[in-house]
């Protein structure tokens, strides 16, 4: 069940949290009164505008930084409660020109904040997510289903967290992915 039942206390990760889908996610978390007992961990790389919460905790740093990464596992660690879901929100939208020009540099940020990034913290939460029966909501794109002029690797990393998607949810299937 998720949200989990009103008497458990237990938090939920997003990544992205300063504009768009991740800070409408960690409102949302936060506003919902059925729910007291919900604390929400919002990573973003700037101060999201979220109103001040005493079951928010906000985590600064880039999700491709491996400190950020071990920032976000030892502030689980401390506060000890099941882990209900990881929402898999930050990503880079970079235009990279055509699909060849994309530099090895524009490359590794886009692989490492949109992919490798998601899969750590996969990884970091999969055993106290599979405790708690809690889930992975790994936010794709439209432009991973077919290029768009400018948008190639963009599209290529969302594809390929697609793909790590489904693999996780036919690997893990105790653990829904989405």
């Amino acid at each position: 069940m998720f949200p989990p039942p009103n008497s458990q206390e237990g938090v939920v990760v997003v990544t992205g949290a300063s504009r768009g889908i991740g800070r409408q996610v960690c409102l949302n978390l936060l506003s919902t009164p059925t729910h007291p007992q919900l604390h929400v961990i919002a990573v973003s790389r700037s101060f999201p505008d979220l109103p001040a919460n005493r079951r928010l905790h906000i985590i600064l740093g880039d999700i491709a930084d491996t400190s950020t990464q071990t920032q976000i596992s030892t502030h689980l660690q401390s506060l000890g409660m099941p882990i209900f879901a990881l929402v898999n929100n930050a990503a880079t939208v970079a235009t990279t020109g055509p699909f060849l020009d994309t530099t090895s540099a524009e490359w590794s940020h886009l692989l490492s904040t949109n992919l490798t990034a998601a899969l750590v913290l996969c990884s970091t939460c999969m055993e106290a997510l599979q405790k708690s029966h809690g889930r992975i909501i790994n936010v794709s794109s439209s432009a991973s289903q077919g290029p768009i002029p400018g948008f190639s690797a963009y599209g290529m990393t969302k594809a390929a967290l697609n793909y790590a998607t489904k693999a996780l949810a036919l690997e893990y299937p105790e653990t829904p992915q989405r």
